[in-house]
């Protein structure tokens, strides 16, 4: 059964991406993580509708949509932070700055029209 790929996030070593298949059926796409090294493809996420992923910048972890919450895994798929509904499907961001600052990584999402929130994670 032929699968659609769809958006890429880049790891910030360089050594792989994650993208979001729908291999497991149309209504449940997945997150899977492709590793240049060894052309290895590996779902990480764990079931639910996981999309729109995002590395953090020190690589990490994984901002996603899980359904419309939105939610911070690990790179083995766990959900180690759950937090919140968006209200829309708009797909939480790392600051890229906070790596620089040493200080908890910061989530930013748009909620409804347009305003952004930031959450600290620790």
């Amino acid at each position: 059964m032929p699968s659609d790929e769809v958006e890429p996030s880049y790891a910030p070593d360089g050594n792989s991406f994650v993208f979001v298949s729908n291999k497991t059926g149309v209504k449940t796409p997945q997150i899977y993580r492709y590793n240049f090294a060894t052309q290895g493809i590996k779902r990480i996420s764990r079931g639910g509708y996981a999309t729109s992923p995002s590395f953090s910048p020190d690589g990490k972890q994984i901002a996603f949509l899980n359904g419309r919450n939105a939610s911070i895994m690990n790179l083995s798929g766990s959900v180690i932070h759950n937090i919140g509904n968006t209200g829309i499907d708009e797909a939480p961001h790392f600051s890229p700055v906070v790596v620089a600052l040493g200080v908890p990584l910061v989530v930013s999402f748009a909620i409804l029209f347009g305003q952004k929130v930031q959450i600290k994670v620790n």
